[in-house]
């Protein structure tokens, strides 16, 4: 991943101006952030986000440097100056993780202002950067519990994201790098509605796109997952005494099993793994994924 890291600041300082004040650049997933102390140099140059995305081919966030964000009852009380009543904000709660605040309206093109002149004046006297939503013409306890879990989790977010951006730069063997196949698994979702599934699988890794049910079917509501068995075992197999590496901490493989639970397809007959984390609770994995016992999915 260093090297990665590396070309894309390369990139960077090479189509940036010093005035911009770059203080530090963040891979997120397939995203990059920059944190400046000059968010204003953006502003008045637009062309600069534009051009590093084309460069980079990929999606730029510019965020201001921690130091610039102002305290949030005060930004709150600005925010609410700044923005027209006739905007109808509805709640303005603060993102720390991502140096955001959310700003949910009626009409968020007055929160967000004639080319975005409203949102930037936001940006330039607190430092928080913009995340604008439309807030709903009726109550939804859906969308506000949505809202909410993206909210309280939003740091645990942001690690995942960083996570996932090591593994998608990680360094990988030469011979790996040369092989250029690619396979595709549909495995729901083709010619019918719901349980949308596709595993997408290179001769490095495997993704999993979508896991939907199809709600209108008692019989056959999941996706093929159980042509997955072979395709797991390739792609986790482990040993007892194994090391174990998640982004909660190391573990090492105690025991493995196969699962048995004919009511529901999708476990049925899987291998489960159990390992002790080295600072943590006793935890398992299956069907290829990492589950911490008392602290959540992962």
């Amino acid at each position: 991943m260093d090297n990665a890291v590396k070309q894309i600041k390369e990139i960077i300082e090479k189509n940036l101006p010093s005035e911009v004040e770059i203080t530090s650049i963040e891979l997120e997933g397939p995203e990059v952030a920059i944190y400046t102390k000059n968010p204003k140099s953006f502003f008045e140059n637009e062309n600069y986000v534009a051009k590093l995305a084309y460069e980079l081919k990929k999606r730029v966030n510019v965020r201001s440097d921690k130091s610039l964000l102002i305290n949030q009852e005060e930004a709150k009380k600005i925010i609410e100056g700044i923005v027209p009543q006739d905007a109808g904000i509805k709640e303005i709660y603060f993102d720390e993780a991502f140096s955001e605040v959310v700003i949910e309206a009626m009409k968020p093109g007055l929160v967000i202002g004639k080319s975005g002149s409203t949102s930037k004046e936001i940006i330039l006297r607190t430092g928080w950067v913009p995340n604008i939503l439309r807030a709903p013409t009726s109550e939804s306890k859906t969308l506000r519990g949505i809202r909410h879990h993206l909210h309280k989790y939003s740091a645990e977010r942001r690690k995942i994201l960083q996570a996932t951006a090591k593994h998608i730069y990680r360094e990988l063997p030469e011979q790996l790098n040369n092989r250029g196949w690619i396979k595709l698994d549909a495995l729901g979702g083709f010619r019918e509605v719901g349980r949308s599934c596709i595993l997408i699988a290179t001769a490095n890794t495997k993704v999993m796109l979508d896991c939907g049910i199809n709600v209108a079917s008692n019989d056959d509501p999941y996706p093929y997952l159980d042509s997955l068995n072979n395709v797991y075992r390739q792609l986790r197999e482990f040993n007892i005494g194994d090391t174990i590496k998640t982004t909660e901490g190391d573990g090492i493989i105690v025991e493995k099993s196969v699962l048995i639970d004919k009511n529901n397809p999708m476990m049925h007959n899987q291998i489960v793994y159990n390992f002790q984390m080295k600072d943590g609770p006793p935890s398992y994995i299956v069907n290829g994924a990492v589950v911490h016992n008392g602290g959540g999915g992962k």
